[in-house]
């Protein structure tokens, strides 16, 4: 009895996980992608085009879309299919169930290309190529910041100098007045010892006067 379950719960395992093996497998865009790259590394169109499924699309980096036999074909010769030295390199891929972010490097476009990819079962059903990063621009008078600054440093030490020129210029007004003071002074002082001198001559002379007759 015991060997009877063991054997039926061998079998289960075996049922649940083959679906899901299958599954992953037809999911995983990984094998679509390396099919892809061989195709284009062999410059085997057939087999690329083989590859998309009845109702598969592909974008470019411009945002042309692609669609049916003609539509893929001109697509994927304008990818790299139509240059016979064309060679293909992955440097990076994200998966996620049907779906992948792949980076790719051509020698036939400069840089790296972003591809985001769906799959239908285990065709291609969405082939798109991102558009390249923008490269951020300098804003608009970005440059003319450092010559603004500079230029505002030197209006300032222009400033400063005239500033302290006024002030030398200003300083001997103060000393001149002080000046002017003492001078006043000194003939102030001179003035009155004067008047003091004639009054002292003044006060002298009818003494002289009144001495004389007894000479």
């Amino acid at each position: 009895m015991g060997r009877h379950v063991l054997a039926i719960a061998a079998l289960l395992c075996a049922l649940t996980a083959a679906p899901l093996t299958v599954g992953a497998q037809v999911l995983d865009p990984s094998a679509a992608i390396s099919a892809y790259s061989a195709a284009l590394n062999v410059h085997d169109l057939p087999a690329a085009l083989a590859l998309f499924d009845q109702y598969g699309s592909a974008t470019d980096a411009a945002g042309h879309h692609f669609e049916g036999r003609a539509g893929l074909t001109e697509f994927l010769l304008d990818s790299g299919f139509g240059s016979p030295d064309a060679r293909i390199s992955t440097e990076n891929l994200h998966v996620v169930a049907n779906r992948a972010l792949w980076t790719y490097s051509c020698s036939c476009a400069t840089g790296s290309t972003e591809v985001r990819l769906v799959m239908n079962r285990e065709k291609i059903s969405v082939f798109a190529v991102m558009a390249p990063r923008a490269t951020p621009q300098p804003r608009p008078g970005a440059g003319l910041l450092p010559w603004l600054a500079a230029l505002g440093a030197v209006l300032c030490a222009v400033a400063g100098g005239v500033g302290l020129w006024r002030k030398h210029a200003a300083s001997p007004a103060p000393r001149r007045q002080t000046q002017g003071h003492l001078l006043a002074g000194l003939r102030q002082s001179h003035d009155q010892a004067a008047t003091r001198s004639r009054r002292a001559l003044v006060g002298s002379a009818p003494g002289e006067n009144r001495a004389s007759p007894h000479a």
